[in-house]
């Protein structure tokens, strides 16, 4: 399990304004070559690539919210008798 100290910087930049930003410029760019092209081979590497952006924010998030879950599961264990 991590640390707090990494846990904490990980919420930090998950939920940072630029790292969305710059997620969201590069996944509108990507969209945009998917709409435009007429390769059906790039589509398909611009579709993959908007994929991987959204499992890249879930994974940020997922980490960031580790502790919130960790200790929610602590609290449902001490109130399970």
């Amino acid at each position: 399990m991590r640390d707090r100290e990494f846990i904490a910087q990980a919420k930090d930049f998950a939920t940072s304004y630029v790292v969305e930003a710059l997620l969201a410029d590069i996944e509108a760019k990507h969209v945009e070559v998917w709409k435009t092209s007429q390769a059906i081979e790039d589509r398909e590497a611009c579709f993959q690539m908007v994929r991987a952006i959204q499992a890249l924010r879930s994974e940020l998030v997922s980490v960031a919210s580790s502790e919130e879950i960790a200790v929610y599961n602590r609290r449902l264990r001490g109130a399970v008798v």
